[in-house]
């Protein structure tokens, strides 16, 4: 791109709320539009693209140093909107963008794995011609198609000059489990969202302590997240997740009316209309009603990289072998080893055996440690790539406090299990 193009597109996108352009992606279907249900924006609480990539290494302070603080730390079912300035939560909604907008992008550049964009796109415009599609939708793709891959070539050379530091791993939160190496755009969003970030809370998926916490704050806001999670669902249809956007919009429009509305006419049609607002009346004679939450041990501090109390307390005992291989015994019976290529074994109970990866004990024991450190009584800690803190106790064994809340303790080779020493 000339500077003079590059120019007239920043004209053209710097202030535009970054959502329109999510479809932007090659390999993604974007001649189909974006993929999420249509939702109102914040008329004034947006995020647009200038916001992103106006000063990233500014963003990323702020967010550092609101992880750091205890009482920006909102868990599962906690909306602390009254932090919103206190905590930066429009710094993490920024940055989230900016790992959704160039974590993949970045990730592949220039990669000798990558055939290159120009390849990527070529192939988008001919499975477009391979299409059946004709007439008027036929044209409508592929304009999409062509503003797409203008906003995408725009995009990347944007990523490209963000620095490296403000697309690492923020530590103080946690991939979901098996997710490792990915960037943090979901996770970042989720706090932006119940640090009280309006934009977020529109985007953010539904999960349920958050959106009945949501509720405590701003209806429209927990109605609208509520129509997300039932729009993501299976075949679901605009008689599933309509009605609760229309009882956003009626609350909206009591009180504040902050939300942009003009698109919902547009957006779906009369019959769907009509048939939403009978459901939407019943709605709001009900009034709020929460779901129902879950509450799953693994998702008690997510994505805070904060382990939840200990609940229990499991023991692995380590024996070496002849072959110099060290193997982990189980209270349950079952074994873990790794072989010379780096590869998981996991031998069940049942003496089964499987080759695995990432997804045994042992297997996450070799995960990289992102930071090391010694305590106030001279023992060893560390966190690993998932973000669990690991320390090696007083008899030398290793500790640490799983998602679900099990403590485990991997004793010293040689050292016997417990009920195995009575």
């Amino acid at each position: 791109m000339s500077a003079s193009c590059l120019a007239t597109l920043d004209g053209l996108y710097a202030d535009r709320d970054v959502t329109r352009n999510w479809h932007s992606e090659p390999r993604r279907e974007p001649a189909a539009g974006p993929r999420r249900p249509w939702v109102p924006l914040p008329l004034a609480d947006r995020v647009v693209w200038r916001d992103v990539f106006a000063d990233p290494m500014e963003q990323r302070r702020l967010v550092e140093e609101a992880a750091a603080k205890e009482q920006c730390r909102a868990m599962p079912g906690e909306s602390r909107h009254q932090l919103r300035d206190a905590c930066a939560a429009d710094a993490f909604a920024r940055l989230s963008v900016l790992h959704r907008a160039c974590g993949w992008i970045l990730g592949w550049d220039g990669s000798e794995h990558h055939d290159g964009w120009a390849f990527e796109w070529e192939w988008e415009r001919r499975a477009l011609d391979e299409n059946p599609k004709d007439g008027e939708g036929r044209a409508k793709a592929k304009a999409t198609l062509a503003e797409s891959e203008l906003h995408f070539a725009w995009r990347l050379r944007k990523c490209r000059l963000v620095p490296t530091a403000a697309m690492a791993r923020v530590l103080g939160l946690r991939l979901p489990p098996h997710q490792s190496g990915r960037y943090q755009h979901t996770e970042l969003l989720h706090v932006a969202a119940r640090l009280g970030s309006p934009w977020a809370n529109a985007q953010a998926s539904a999960l349920p302590e958050d959106v009945n916490a949501t509720a405590t704050w701003d209806l429209p806001l927990a109605y609208i997240r509520r129509a997300v999670g039932a729009a993501l669902g299976h075949n679901a249809s605009a008689s599933m997740y309509l009605p609760y956007l229309l009882v956003a919009r009626d609350y909206d429009l009591r009180v504040h009316a902050r939300l942009e509305w003009a698109g919902l006419e547009r957006r779906f049609s009369e019959a769907e209309l009509k048939v939403a607002h009978a459901a939407a009346l019943r709605i709001l004679e009900d009034g709020w009603r929460p779901m129902a939450e879950r509450r799953d041990r693994d998702f008690v501090t997510w994505p805070w990289a904060v382990a939840p109390p200990a609940v229990e307390t499991r023991f692995i005992r380590q024996r070496l072998n002849g072959d110099g291989s060290v193997h982990w015994i189980y209270e349950a019976g079952g074994e873990d080893w790794m072989d010379d290529t780096g590869l998981a074994h996991v031998l069940g109970p049942d003496d089964t055996e499987l080759v695995v990866s990432g997804a045994s004990h042992i297997g996450d024991r070799h995960k990289s440690r992102l930071r090391t450190w010694t305590d106030e009584a001279g023992n060893e800690r560390w966190t690993d790539e998932d973000g669990l803190e690991h320390w090696v106790d007083d008899d030398g064994a290793e500790r640490w406090v799983d998602w679900s809340g099990t403590e485990w303790v991997l004793l010293p080779i040689g050292v016997p299990l417990p009920e195995d020493a009575e």
